[in-house]
């Protein structure tokens, strides 16, 4: 998911400055440069051992530096890049570092970053022998989080009125929720996107996400409902001819979402369930199509 422009802004402005502190740490450096050197001659007894090392001292501290602010930057570029596994463990990585005043960012940075943290909790979809999630961990980490839990309580309203929060969103808990309540709860949110997102293909989406949430449930008419609105909304993006009826050639790499969907809601089999009512909607979609 790209980041808007505002985002980007923002970002670039926030960088910016922590750039600018770069440097005025450096310079800082430089000041009192003789006067550390001093106490590396000391300590090292007047020897260009005590200078080498006071050289090693500046290059590990800017080194450290860079890396520490590092997670943002490489999290995004993964994630530009399609890779939300990659995104996630550098998400994860800057994670502990907010507890770091000097290289914590502003409130609007610190909210992108939790946001593009969601997103690519959203995206990725590999999963351990028993069906959950790898990510499932870093999940509760960011839940857990002492900056995450304050700036969520800051910004839900926000929050609640951007798609590019509500849908991932969703997503998040229908793949961690634990119980068939928490897993429920997604509706809300994909409700919520289908009122206020602009883009046909991405109401399109959330009507899905609904169906799939219902046959999660052993729900066909709803499911049947709400992908009829897909088609019509967006018959681009979510129209017959986009599907098969093959539950994972269509769900591609979102079919384990839904299986543990169901398996959570102890009702499996959402493969026959999904392939039942979506090659009938093709179908009668065909007949239309034909008279």
């Amino acid at each position: 998911m790209e980041l808007t422009e505002e985002a980007k802004a923002a970002i670039a402005k926030e960088f910016e400055e922590l750039s600018r502190k770069n440097n005025e740490t450096l310079q800082e450096l430089n000041i009192y440069k003789w006067a550390l050197r001093l106490i590396f001659v000391l300590i090292f007894g007047g020897t260009i051992v005590g200078v080498l090392k006071l050289q090693d001292y500046l290059d590990d501290r800017i080194q450290k530096r860079n890396e520490e602010l590092s997670g943002i930057i490489y999290g995004s570029v993964a994630q530009n890049s399609n890779d939300a596994s990659t995104a996630i463990d550098q998400y994860y990585a800057f994670l502990d570092k907010l507890e770091n005043p000097i290289l914590r960012p502003s409130d609007q940075v610190r909210a992108i970053y939790f946001l593009r943290f969601i997103q690519a909790l959203a995206d990725a979809n590999a999963t351990d022998p028993t069906g959950e999630f790898e990510s499932k961990s870093v999940y509760f980490a960011l839940l857990d989080s002492k900056y995450f839990k304050k700036d969520e309580h800051s910004n839900k309203q926000r929050w609640l009125a951007d798609p590019n929060y509500l849908n991932p969103w969703g997503r998040c808990l229908v793949k961690f929720g634990a119980t068939p309540k928490e897993v429920e709860s997604a509706k809300d949110y994909f409700q919520q996107a289908t009122m206020i997102a602009q883009k046909p293909s991405n109401i399109a989406e959330n009507h899905f996400a609904l169906a799939m949430l219902s046959l999660a449930k052993g729900d066909e008419d709803p499911a049947r409902q709400n992908f009829q609105k897909a088609m019509k909304i967006s018959p681009k993006s979510h129209g017959p001819k986009e599907f098969t009826g093959a539950y994972v050639n269509d769900l591609e790499n979102e079919y384990q979402i839904w299986r543990r969907a169901a398996k959570v809601f102890n009702n499996p089999n959402i493969d026959s369930r999904y392939e039942r009512v979506m090659k009938s909607l093709i179908a009668k979609a065909t007949n239309v199509a034909s008279k």
